[in-house]
């Protein structure tokens, strides 16, 4: 591995070490709210598009669960129980909103929670069919987008243009495109890059 590589990792590990605060930096210095993100295939550059920054939620590992056990079962996944850490601890306090995609039980229940338990964090679920091949799934999906897209614009204060979504998707997929060719990296090279770190 170059030494420029090796520098570059080391750059954008520092930066997801801290996400939150990464983030909250990011935020004071350009001015844009932060709306974070949980479950896979929320559409992100709506975010990006309406001018604030998308945040991913990921599970903090190195953090002990002790709040959330008096909420939800030790049996649960540990990034359901993590978000719910994260929530009580006041980590998420920031955030403009939680943006949840509907892909299990638990992260079903896990917004339910939050609405309950915050009144800081402010949850919005997106349920996408797992058919999308029949008229009727086209339909509703571009209902739920419509909405999505309704709500996010609700908290940017603005409304987002055509040309600022099409702007948006094309900066997203062209990361898409980058983390194919960093995951073929790094199957060419087992352990040159680990799983965390991708993330």
């Amino acid at each position: 591995m170059s030494d420029k590589f090796e520098k570059l990792l080391d750059q954008f590990a520092q930066l997801a070490e801290k996400p939150h605060q990464t983030a909250q930096e990011w935020s004071k210095k350009t001015g844009r709210k932060v709306v974070a993100v949980a479950g896979l295939d929320v559409p992100e550059p709506v975010i990006e598009a309406a001018g604030m920054i998308p945040l991913v939620l990921l599970e903090d590992a190195a953090k002990p669960i002790s709040l959330a056990n008096s909420h939800v079962q030790t049996h649960m996944c540990g990034y359901m129980r993590s978000m719910i850490e994260q929530v009580l601890d006041g980590s998420l306090d920031y955030i403009e909103a939680l943006i949840m995609k509907d892909c299990c039980h638990e992260m079903r229940m896990i917004g339910d929670l939050v609405h309950y338990i915050s009144d800081k964090v402010k949850t919005y679920f997106i349920y996408f069919p797992p058919t999308q091949h029949e008229n009727l799934t086209h339909d509703y999906m571009v209902n739920a987008i419509a909405k999505y897209r309704a709500y996010v614009e609700g908290l940017a204060g603005k409304k987002i243009t055509d040309e600022e979504l099409a702007k948006a998707i094309k900066v997203h997929n062209e990361n898409r495109k980058l983390l194919v060719k960093l995951y073929d990296i790094r199957m060419k090279n087992p352990g040159i890059i680990g799983g965390v770190a991708v993330s």
